[in-house]
Parts: C-alpha cells; structure tokens; sequence
C-alpha cells in the first residue's frame, strides 16, 4: 500500500544509490546518524525538563512537576518555547556519531554472535545491546557534559562558556562512570526488548484495527514500548550522572548553601553519590525521561529499520 512514509522514504531523494553501493559501510553509518538525529530532535524538549528536575536546584524548585518546568523555561528566555531546545544543536551534532556507533555495534555483535552460535540467545542479545552500550559512551560522555551544563545554567550559558568551565580532557568525561552504567544497562534491555517486540506488534496492532498501518508506525511503537522500560530502569545513573555534569554556577539568593551543595556533589564519585541519594531523588525526572526515551528511540529504531531496508534492497 502507498502511503506518506512510502515518499519520505524513498532513498533516491536522500543519497545517490550510486554512493550508497560504492560505500555499504558509509551508507549504514549515514542511516544509524540520520536516525539517531532524527530521535533526538524530536525529543529534546523532554529531555530538556527531565536534566532540570534531576538536579538538586531543579527539584528544590519544581519538584516532580515538568510542566510547570516547562512553562518557566519557556516564561523566562527571551526565545520562548524555542528556550526548551537550548543546547539542542550541540545534541543533534553529537548525537549522529553516537548513535551510528550504537546502532552499528549491536547490529554488529547480532550478527557475530548468531554466526558463532547458530542461533541468537537471550543472553547474547543482551550481551550485544550492552557492548553498544558500552561503547557509544566515548561520544556519549563529553556530550552529555555539554548538553547538561547547557540545560542546567541559569545564566544562558554559549558553548564558549561551557568549554571554559569544562577545561581539559578530564572535564569532558565527569561522571563517566555513571554514564556508562546507564548506557549499558539501557542498551542490554532495549536492544533485546525491540528485538522481540517488532513480530509481536504487528499481529497485536492488525487485531484490534481494520485497516493496514504502516510498518514505520509499527516499528515506532515497538521502540517506544521497548526504550520505556529500559528507561526506567537507568533512571538512577542517568540523575547521578547529571548531578555530576550539571553547572556549578548558581543563583545570589541562597548562594552559601547552593556552593556547598554542588561543591560536595563535584567532588564525589558516581558511587559515593548514588549511595547519598534517596531513591525518591535518584528516580526524579523518571516520567519524563522514559517519555523521552519512548519518543526519541520510537523515531530512532523504526527509522534505522526501514532506512536500513531501503539500503540493503538497493545494494542487492
């Protein structure tokens, strides 16, 4: 059936299928960036309320609440509802590589794994979701430091600022720890969840409608239902991470308290940190960030499926 997607699809309106047979390799990176570009645009709002509620200002402030948040952010710039995607450019440019680093290591991994044992187990699909995970968190880690200090200055931080308060190479990698137990969590459980999910979706969706729906629709409701709990379940090392990362400037209102505060949180590591943290505190932002998820890897996994398809039906 011809529908929307079938024009927004077409391959030939995106890259040459000339390039795309000369370069297989370069093609499937494009498709995992694309993708993964694709997510995060779509989600960055979210992700921007959920960094403000996991931090300690944040949360004295608006406590659980994102869309009063959400409305103070956008009260308060001077670009309105356009200052919830404040530090959106520096995601998206980020985004691509990390993102065809994941996607492509777990596609990667899948396919080594099944060769080696004939068929793919439980176990090595998480095995293969968490070495992705793993492995994007060279990219993800000075992102996030980036992306956080952005969200969470008050001060309308530019990206010269925020370089300057990162400093050397050290800075770029605070919280890595954190970073990388979330990413591989994240990924050991989205991974196989979608995996399992696509060929369940289907017959779920076409018994309880009467019409045809698109695969893309289909594919986008397995990842949102996929990246949901994998979400959750990271929450915790995902605000620990986020207090490491976040900016130290603070407001002259309770400066004495709020310096002590963040000058503590500084100096611990990702464990000392989570041990402080009450579990209603190492959850916050939950909803928003499994809102987030659901959006960002929904678009990101249903997009890499079909783009990857429209490759691989002009490479053959």
């Amino acid at each position: 059936m011809v529908t929307p997607f079938t024009y927004v699809l077409s391959f030939d309106l995106i890259l040459p299928s000339t390039l795309i047979s000369s370069f297989p390799a370069i093609a499937k990176v494009g498709v995992s960036a694309a993708s993964g570009a694709a997510g995060a645009a779509a989600a960055y709002p979210i992700d921007f309320v959920k960094s403000l509620l996991q931090t300690e200002k944040g949360r004295n402030k608006y406590g659980s609440d994102g869309i009063k948040a959400a409305i103070d952010v956008i009260r308060s710039s001077p670009l309105g509802p356009m200052g919830l995607y404040r530090g959106c450019l520096v995601q998206i440019a980020g985004i691509a590589p990390e993102k065809a680093i994941k996607l492509s290591c777990n596609d990667a991994m899948r396919n080594l794994m099944a060769t080696q044992m004939g068929q793919l187990s439980i176990g090595a699909e998480i095995v293969s979701g968490g070495i992705a995970g793993f492995m994007q968190v060279i990219v993800t880690n000075p992102l996030e430091v980036v992306k956080v200090k952005l969200q969470t200055s008050s001060k309308n931080y530019t990206l010269s600022d925020v370089l300057e308060e990162v400093g050397d190479i050290a800075g770029f990698y605070k919280g890595s720890s954190a970073c990388i137990s979330r990413d591989v969590i994240f990924s050991a459980i989205l991974f196989p969840c979608y995996a399992h999910l696509k060929p369940v979706i289907p017959s779920l969706i076409t018994s309880t409608v009467s019409f045809d729906v698109d695969p893309l629709v289909l594919n986008l409701i397995a990842g949102a239902a996929a990246a949901a709990p994998s979400a959750f379940v990271a929450t915790p090392f995902d605000t620990v991470k986020t207090r490491l990362q976040q900016s130290r400037e603070v407001d002259n209102g309770n400066m004495k308290n709020a310096c002590e505060s963040l000058a503590l949180e500084a100096d611990m590591n990702a464990i000392e940190l989570f041990r402080t943290l009450d579990v209603d505190v190492l959850f916050s932002g939950w909803y928003q960030r499994v809102l987030r998820s659901s959006v960002q890897f929904g678009v990101t996994l249903s997009l890499f499926d079909i783009l990857t398809m429209k490759v691989n039906e002009i490479l053959v």
